[in-house]
C-alpha cells in the first residue's frame, strides 16, 4: 500500500506541479495527507510491534519464573 501511495504522490506532481512546494510539502494536496499519514501509522504500528513483543518476553519470564518456585 505504501509503494502504491508513492506511486501517486509521484504521478500527481509529475501531472500537476513539477517544481516541489515551498517549504517542502504541498499545502492541503490530498495524496500528501495521504503519504504523511501512512507514514505516521506505519511509525506507531512499529512502536506498538516493540511494546508487544517486550510486554510478551516480560509476561515468559514471568511465568518461568512461577513455574520454577513451584515445581521444585
Amino acid at each position: 500500500m505504501r509503494e502504491r501511495v508513492a506511486e501517486l504522490v509521484a504521478a500527481s506532481r509529475r501531472a500537476d506541479n513539477p517544481a516541489p512546494a515551498i517549504g517542502g510539502q504541498a499545502a492541503g494536496d490530498p495524496l500528501d495527507v495521504l503519504a504523511l499519514m501512512f507514514s505516521r501509522l506505519d511509525q506507531r504500528a512499529g512502536e506498538l510491534a516493540e511494546y508487544a513483543d517486550r510486554a510478551h518476553i516480560a509476561g515468559q519470564a514471568c511465568e518461568w519464573s512461577y513455574d520454577s518456585l513451584n515445581h521444585r
